[in-house]
């Protein structure tokens, strides 16, 4: 899968400062310029926002009841890939990795074979990432609308910070209600 070509990167840079560059902290500033973005700095990120994106990494790296009880999630939680939202998941069902699975139609995805699961991506992710509020751009393509269903919610969103290539961009975007609860997560891959 896609996702296991991403260890290079770092998800713990969320949780603990596996960085070379230094603590934690310095991995949780949106990066000065990111991959493909213009010289417009993406608005920033709120204290809450970054907490949700941690405990869901936490809940990628080590899932269980406990690590998705910890997880502000809505009720019902649709999942995605790209402008598209696949399933719907509740609340008690997200704690089990194969919840997450996405098998989008004809099984492929941005010319990667699934099935995809964003839980699996964060879990994998072995480098510092960035975080960002609102659109943003698709490595160096335009910004993917967000699914029509949440477009209206806010849309928090990590991405490696550090890239070679666009081929290991990905990111994980969180809709959140106006009580911050995930309502959404989808994930996007570059195609090659």
């Amino acid at each position: 899968m896609r996702a296991a070509s991403l260890a290079a990167l770092c998800a713990v840079g969320l949780l603990g400062g596996c960085s070379a560059e230094g603590p934690a902290r310095d991995a949780l500033k949106p990066p000065e310029k990111p991959v493909g973005t213009t010289s417009r700095a993406p608005e920033p990120t709120t204290p809450r926002d970054r907490a949700i994106l941690r405990r869901l990494a936490e809940l990628a790296r080590r899932p269980s009841a406990r690590t998705a009880s910890a997880v502000p999630f809505a009720g019902r939680v649709h999942l995605g890939l790209g402008s598209h939202l696949l399933l719907e998941r509740a609340r008690a069902e997200l704690s089990d990795p194969q919840a997450w699975l996405l098998r989008p139609p004809g099984g492929d995805f941005r010319a990667g074979v699934g099935p995809f699961s964003a839980l699996e991506l964060l879990g994998q992710s072995r480098g510092p990432l960035a975080f960002s509020l609102g659109p943003h751009r698709h490595c160096v393509s335009p910004p993917v609308p967000p699914p029509p269903r949440v477009a209206s919610l806010r849309r928090v969103s990590v991405q490696p910070r550090r890239l070679e290539s666009c081929l290991q961009w990905f990111t994980v975007d969180v809709f959140l209600t106006q009580r911050g609860r995930i309502a959404a997560v989808t994930q996007d891959l570059f195609e090659p």
